[in-house]
């Protein structure tokens, strides 16, 4: 510290109630996505900057833990209060490609901890931000590289039907098929509707709003829908009835009825129903269409949210903590309409697309 100016500096431990009680100007953390106790030391030190103070993280990405403090508050920035910066591996001088690949060579086993060699540089010499805060490999559910291919194809919107964006015209021989996935509530999650056409697989058209009420959000969807001479329709109603409720007495020609139960005890119901077995259903087809290059997301917000999907062995497929399925859910249940329905071509067949195994 400086003793003329009455300040010190002082070095903590990184357990849970670190700094409590302290009152400080800076407060620095090191390597906080490895911090074990990052989410309760936060919680214990943040108070002691709040008066006006900073607060100053930095760390490697941990590639064990993806649902960590340190990359959901990344993340949020810069709406949270955070700015952040990024600094890739190729920022230091005389860094290029043959260091690159010799160092990957070089890595000891000892410090490999179960990752491979790649997984490695991954997690301690990223590129840029997607590579830093995307999951490993073996975790992820979609393919890394189709998602870099595919911001290539990302762009604006042609148009807007009020708070909804079109990407492509509707066109008359085409067939299209709308999914939509609604919030839990409004300013949480993302309630998004996407317009898939059935047999390019581009996404010509979506509402995505975390702003709308229920009642508002699936009258916009329906105005949206009308452009494309109202394809058949799924919606998510796990949460809430509402947005599926307005569209029926609204008499929405085409909406998505599922099947329940067996032989004589089936019927159909209204709307799309999300549990264990209908979800590892959609993401078995979204996988299967998305990693086999037959989508097109030119959102660019809908196709980030592709990269922070991932599945441990045995679990199911979820987003990572801070980050949204919100996009991806709603392009499922699109898909799984068309699936549903199957898919007309320009020969008036009907082909149905298989399941994932």
């Amino acid at each position: 510290g400086i003793p003329s100016r009455d300040s010190k500096v002082v070095a903590l431990p990184s357990t849970e109630d670190a700094g409590r009680s302290e009152t400080a100007s800076v407060v620095i953390q090191d390597e906080a996505d490895f911090h074990e106790y990052h989410a309760q030391n936060y919680a214990a030190v943040k108070p002691t900057v709040d008066a006006g103070g900073q607060m100053v993280m930095g760390s490697t990405s941990n590639k064990r833990n993806m649902s960590s403090l340190f990359k959901e508050l990344y993340r949020g920035s810069p709406d949270n209060g955070w700015e952040t910066m990024f600094i890739p591996w190729g920022a230091k001088p005389g860094r290029d490609e043959k260091w690159y690949e010799f160092v990957k060579g070089g890595v000891p086993t000892t410090e490999l901890h179960g990752m491979s060699p790649e997984q490695f540089m991954e997690q301690e010499y990223p590129g840029d931000e997607q590579e830093a805060l995307s999951p490993p490999r073996a975790q992820s559910i979609f393919d890394r590289e189709m998602i870099a291919g595919m911001m290539d194809d990302c762009c604006e919107p042609i148009r807007s039907v009020g708070a909804a964006k079109v990407y492509q015209e509707p066109r008359a021989a085409r067939k299209y098929v709308a999914g939509t996935d609604v919030a839990s509530g409004v300013g949480m999650d993302y309630s998004v509707t996407v317009v898939v056409d059935a047999v390019s697989g581009y996404v010509v058209a979506d509402l995505v709003t975390n702003t709308l009420q229920p009642e508002d959000f699936s009258v916009a969807s329906m105005d949206l829908l009308e452009v494309f001479r109202n394809p058949d329709w799924g919606i998510e109603n796990n949460f809430s009835d509402t947005v599926l409720t307005v569209a029926r007495d609204m008499n929405y020609p085409k909406l998505y009825r599922r099947r329940v139960g067996r032989g004589r005890q089936m019927r159909k119901e209204y709307g799309w129903k999300t549990d264990r077995a209908s979800r590892q259903s959609l993401f078995d087809e979204l996988r299967a269409e998305f990693n086999a290059g037959h989508l097109t997301i030119p959102n660019r917000h809908g196709l980030d949210e592709f990269s922070t999907i991932i599945a441990a062995p045995g679990e199911k497929p979820q987003a990572m903590g801070g980050t949204h399925d919100d996009y991806v859910m709603a392009l499922g249940v699109a898909l799984m309409v068309r699936y549903d329905r199957g898919i007309i071509n320009t020969t008036g067949k009907v082909i149905q697309m298989p399941m994932l195994a």
